[in-house]
């Protein structure tokens, strides 16, 4: 599965529901695309809405633990990445060679696919 899928699903979730907080719209959208929690990815989508940086999604303090920061600042600077293209969009290289120039070793785990998949539904802003 595609964690940037199950982000712009937590997204739009969040937006729907006037009761549900950010990770239980996360958690909701998991349960509903049959998909495992996976820290990573999370902390990218939240990292970045916690800085404003989703659609529709207000700033917030929405990570639990400061030991993950590291995964956050990883996505807002593939974040800026995208955005500082004139126009804004999603890089030619290779998402290894992106996930290298924000200092990313191993895999990336699904933090480019959250970014990517928020920018090409028009929700990273």
């Amino acid at each position: 599965m595609n964690y940037g899928q199950i982000a712009v699903d937590a997204a739009n979730g969040f937006q729907q529901s006037v009761n549900a907080g950010l990770l239980q719209a996360w958690s909701n959208s998991l349960k509903i695309n049959n998909t495992n929690d996976k820290d990573c990815p999370r902390v990218a989508f939240l990292g970045l809405c916690e800085d404003g940086f989703v659609a529709g999604v207000p700033k917030g303090n929405y990570i639990q633990k400061s030991s993950v920061s590291v995964i956050k600042q990883k996505a807002i600077d593939i974040r800026n990445i995208i955005m500082n293209n004139n126009p804004p969009s999603i890089p030619t290289r290779t998402k290894t060679l992106i996930w290298k120039q924000v200092g990313g070793t191993g895999q990336d785990q699904g933090v480019i696919d959250v970014v990517y998949t928020l920018f090409n539904n028009g929700m990273l802003l």
